[in-house]
């Protein structure tokens, strides 16, 4: 079987969140269990994993939205 087949012998789809070119690869920062880059490389847009609601300017505005405060992000 093929790396990306799935258990029923098909092509497995696309999922953005376990691809690895959308994360850091050396960030301790928590909030990337929760998000993820909407179009590498442009790391502005970080993609919610939870509501899809998609984050401009970092991970800092992001785990704001996640929160839920913050001036600098709307829930």
């Amino acid at each position: 079987m093929a790396a990306n087949e799935g258990a029923d012998g098909h092509e497995a789809a696309y999922d953005p969140m376990k691809d690895p070119t959308r994360k850091p690869h050396r960030s301790n920062d928590s909030g990337w269990k929760y998000g993820y880059w909407l179009s590498p490389p442009s790391r502005e847009s970080v993609v919610c994993n939870l509501c899809g609601k998609i984050t401009t300017r970092g991970i800092k505005r992001h785990k704001e939205h996640l929160a839920g405060c913050g001036g600098d992000a709307t829930g």
